[in-house]
């Protein structure tokens, strides 16, 4: 049990960096014209979240989403082991 318990922690560096380049990618995007916004950063926004959840599945985490704020699209990600 401890072994499945210590590869999963050693997933989660791996998640929260891919987490991190989410929001990354979130703020460029962001920055991008208004004519690449709606298709070309859609695609970059959608490549990365795919990875986010691959990964979460791969290491067997649970992930829990929570709307924060309906006005503003605010969401809460819990990630638990």
């Amino acid at each position: 049990m401890s072994q499945d318990k210590a590869k999963q922690d050693e997933g989660l560096p791996l998640v929260q960096r891919s987490f991190d380049l989410c929001v990354e990618l979130y703020t460029h995007v962001n920055r991008f014209p208004r004519a690449h916004k709606p298709l070309l950063g859609r695609d970059i926004l959608s490549a990365a979240q795919q990875m986010f959840v691959g990964l979460v599945k791969g290491s067997n985490l649970l992930l829990f989403v929570k709307q924060v704020s309906q006005k503003k699209r605010i969401y809460q990600i819990t990630v638990k082991c």
